[in-house]
């Protein structure tokens, strides 16, 4: 009788403790796996600020560009992310000083613990024109713009506004790729380009073209 009771009890023991560890585990549970499910917009140059969605993102993510062609790799700040496990959004601003060299980059979410999760899709560095001066001036004028990811054998172009006139700027110069540099040109004097407002833009040789987001002014 006192062989049963014992077996009952030492069963019970072993239960008690089956259910106490399944409740009450020793030990910390493992962070769940971040994850990226889209991001927006998908590409831009330095100064781009964009939007990361996805889970398991802890509040000191960090988002992180790296590109597919190379080492390079740039921590965006500031960033803003939300309580741990939860479906939140994680912001990063691409860097201007200097911008990213043009090209393709991973879109990588980073945990403080080290977990991180890459995006599907590549985020797109773009070259861009900031701002130039004067913002007017006759023909014979010179037109310093700034910007990034010009190539050294760049061009500058007017492009009129109300037609489809163009004028490509002579002599130019732009500095070495990945910093923020400059790019400049002379209005042409003979013929001198009309009177009206044109878009400043920077062309690659490949290409590939950035915009100004003012205009110039031809005076007479």
């Amino acid at each position: 009788m006192e062989a049963k009771q014992a077996k009952q009890f030492n069963f019970f023991l072993i239960f008690t403790g089956i259910v106490f560890l399944t409740l009450f585990p020793f030990g910390k549970a493992e962070a769940a796996t971040p994850t990226i499910s889209s991001f927006t917009p998908a590409g831009g140059p330095g100064g781009t600020t964009f939007q990361a969605n996805g889970a398991n993102f802890d509040s000191t993510a960090v988002m992180v560009l790296r590109s597919t062609t190379s080492a390079a790799q740039y921590t965006l700040f500031p960033y803003n992310s939300g309580t741990y496990n939860t479906p939140i959004f994680n912001m990063g601003t691409v860097p201007v000083q200097p911008a990213p060299l043009k090209g393709n980059y991973a879109v990588v979410i980073r945990n403080q613990n080290g977990d991180e999760a890459v995006a599907s899709a590549v985020f797109k560095i773009t070259m861009t024109v900031s701002s130039f001066t004067p913002a007017n001036g006759p023909g014979g004028a010179t037109i310093q713009a700034y910007g990034t990811n010009f190539d050294k054998n760049a061009v500058m172009v007017l492009k009129s506004t109300t037609s489809a006139a163009q004028y490509t700027l002579s002599p130019y110069k732009s500095g070495a790729n990945n910093t923020a540099k400059y790019n400049f040109g002379t209005v042409p004097a003979r013929p001198a380009p009309l009177k009206e407002s044109y878009a400043v833009v920077i062309r690659n040789p490949n290409g590939d073209e950035a915009e100004a987001p003012m205009i110039f002014e031809v005076t007479q």
